[in-house]
């Protein structure tokens, strides 16, 4: 049997057609892959691009929950890590809150007094509280007072006060509330943020039950935001200027000391003396009390028994021997 020699050029070009037929569909798919590929991507930055050119526009969470009552918001209860980034910004300087508790005694607790208020007036400080009593001639006998001053001058007028009249104690303490005072000012940026959305959400919403629930989050987050700037206006002020209270106290003058008396054998005349008088005493103490017990029984027998008797020795004389 002969073969044609057109035989393995028809076997050769059906193979090379059905080989660019395989490259040629896998092109297309790789095609097709990168189109969607693409136009995924371009739908998510679109979105994304969406959110962040309107932050406050509600088309975030808040938006896709129609009423937004529900929709979780990271500025409510939680700090959002990224809003920290500038954190440090929020505290150049350290805030410390510093108070001192400071004891003294003078023999003149008017002067001291007087000196007190001059010491605070010095460093612009002011005396927020005071209670002083004083005896029947006006003069000061005990004085407490709570003093406010700059935190700059703390330690200065602590020192200050020391020296105004005999130190008794004093106890001085600080409080590092950076943290607290950052966290504070974090979380009132990210509420008013999140009042913002609420409020744009009320003004889109259409039904009574939408607008009933709406509201209802707005008066929550807007209490918790006064609550916030309520601690952050405590804690400015408890930073600027710091609190030292004095105790003053009138010095008593030194009682003379006492001259110990000699001491004495508990036996002798005397002694036997003075014991015996006091027995006699107490032996005519009892006497004097059972008499005058006894006295108006005494009375009453008298009275009773001497008629009787009378009476009774008649009788015996009358009768025969």
């Amino acid at each position: 049997m002969t073969t044609s020699p057109s035989t393995p050029r028809r076997t050769f070009s059906r193979v090379a057609i059905a080989g660019l037929a395989l490259a040629g569909l896998a092109l297309a798919g790789c095609s097709s892959g990168g189109d969607s590929d693409a136009s995924s991507g371009e739908m998510t930055t679109g979105d994304g691009a969406f959110a962040e050119s309107d932050p406050g526009s509600g088309a975030g969470s808040d938006a896709d929950t129609g009423t937004g009552a529900s929709a979780p918001d990271p500025g409510v209860g939680s700090v959002d890590p990224a809003s920290r980034e500038g954190a440090p910004d929020l505290v150049s300087d350290p805030a410390v809150i510093s108070t001192a508790v400071v004891s003294l005694t003078s023999k003149d607790a008017s002067d001291a007094r007087a000196e007190v208020i001059r010491v605070v007036d010095v460093h612009r400080g002011q005396v927020t509280d005071e209670e002083t009593s004083t005896d029947g001639e006006g003069a000061v006998e005990r004085s407490r007072m709570v003093i406010r001053v700059p935190a700059s001058d703390f330690y200065d007028t602590v020192e200050e006060l020391e020296g105004v009249a005999e130190l008794e104690s004093s106890d001085k303490s600080s409080e590092n509330v950076s943290g607290q005072v950052i966290d504070t000012e974090v979380r009132i940026r990210a509420q008013e943020k999140s009042l913002r959305r609420i409020e744009v959400l009320l003004a889109g919403s259409q039904t009574r039950s939408d607008i009933v629930n709406v509201e209802g989050e707005l008066t929550r987050r807007q209490a918790e935001l006064d609550s916030l700037k309520a601690q952050r206006a405590y804690l400015a002020d408890q930073t600027a200027m710091s609190t030292i209270t004095v105790h003053l106290a009138q010095q008593d003058a030194p009682l003379p000391e006492k001259k110990k008396e000699p001491e004495t054998d508990e036996a002798g005349f005397l002694v036997g003396l003075s014991g015996g008088w006091g027995a006699l005493a107490a032996v005519g103490t009892v006497v004097a009390t059972v008499a005058g017990a006894l006295l108006p029984w005494a009375v009453v027998a008298t009275l009773l028994g001497v008629p009787v008797w009378v009476v009774s020795r008649r009788v015996v004389r009358g009768r025969p021997a």
